[in-house]
């Protein structure tokens, strides 16, 4: 079915973060740009975000905010920057907005650019429901366990489209993926890469890190891989201490910003972790992963797409969503390091040899 807008409309995405959720939203970019080929379209990115959208062939333009910090601080100086920000939006005389994140923000992000075509979730489905208050198209409300990207996609539907791309369309950087080559290279020796990320949004996502080191002492003694511990902002103690519980020697990347780290997952064979960015990155790369998961619904936030594993145990209280537990982290704290080793281990035997050299 042709969509029932005009052919060149000018789009508004609205998604500043995280990166996980922009990475989900990637496929809805795709699928705009095939649907409205001769359309402009513009994405709203926390400024924080925006390197992962800079190469996106897809964008005409990324329009940058700093939510965070304006929330951080109020005062006339941030004000300005907010004026300056409503008015280029609305400078840009859009005539769709697709508000991704259902929050109140978001929604009036959506307002104030002026679209008059404002595209969201339906209000079951918004995480603060009275970001329902500035749309005014909604897409059906989601099936139970639907993945977000498929949610994203759903709010084209209004639109008229009805042909979704799924893929991501995500590539490291040339010139960061022969960095990281030239970090690795006489370190891996024709190994299996694993990266191991010890990270998570909060803290009811976290794994023990003495288990992160037995797992990797593993990897290294059983299966004779090289372990990459990643990291990213505030992070680099959990790698250290990590490395110092360690018999073996892992990999520790410098500081890197994320298409650096891009640069380094593209070498990798195997990424293990929990619930995160690196690890939808990771995914959106074609790296296969090896995902932990408690508080949050795999079939909603795991990895998309094939040959990725989840690990997570039936208990009661799993997918609770919660960023404060009242169990003591049963979810996560029922994972053992024998049950993410045996996962790992068949998974790198799937893997066509040889392995990747760097």
């Amino acid at each position: 079915m042709r969509p029932s807008y005009a052919s060149s409309p000018r789009i508004l995405i609205i998604k500043p973060s995280s990166l996980g959720d922009i990475i989900h939203t990637l496929p809805l970019l795709r699928t705009l740009r095939n649907a409205f080929p001769s359309a402009y379209i513009a994405w709203v990115v926390d400024d924080a975000f925006r390197e992962i959208l800079a190469g996106e062939s897809g964008l005409d333009e990324i329009i940058s905010v700093r939510t965070k910090k304006w929330r951080r601080e109020i005062n006339l100086k941030t004000l300005a920057e907010i004026g300056r920000a409503i008015k280029g939006m609305r400078a840009g005389k859009f005539d769709i907005a697709l508000d991704l994140q259902g929050l109140i923000k978001s929604g009036a992000i959506a307002w104030l650019s002026g679209a008059a075509a404002r595209v969201g979730f339906h209000k079951s489905n918004m995480r603060e429901p009275l970001c329902s208050l500035f749309i005014n198209k909604t897409a059906e409300p989601a099936r139970p366990g639907q993945h977000a990207i498929e949610r994203g996609l759903a709010l084209l539907k209004p639109l008229g489209v009805r042909e979704f791309n799924c893929n991501y369309g995500l590539k490291a950087p040339v010139e960061h993926a022969e960095a990281a080559a030239n970090f690795l290279e006489g370190k891996v020796s024709g190994k299996r890469l694993v990266a191991v990320n010890p990270g998570f949004g909060f803290q009811t996502k976290a794994w023990r890190l003495e288990r992160y080191a037995a797992l990797a002492d593993m990897l290294i003694e059983k299966l004779d891989c090289a372990v990459l511990l990643t990291w990213g902002p505030r992070e680099k103690e959990m790698v250290e201490k990590i490395s110092g519980m360690m018999k073996g020697k892992p990999l520790i990347p410098p500081s890197t910003t994320i298409n650096q780290s891009a640069g380094f997952f593209s070498h990798c064979d195997l990424f293990i972790g929990s619930d995160t960015g690196p690890m939808h990155l990771c995914s959106a790369l074609g790296i296969r992963t090896l995902v932990l998961m408690g508080p949050t619904d795999p079939l909603r936030n795991g990895p998309f797409g094939e040959g990725h594993t989840v690990i997570q145990k039936d208990i009661p209280c799993r997918n609770c969503y919660k960023r404060k537990c009242p169990a003591n982290l049963e979810c996560m704290e029922s994972i053992q390091v024998e049950d993410v080793f045996a996962a790992a281990s068949k998974i790198l035997a799937e893997i066509p040899s040889p392995p990747k050299k760097v």
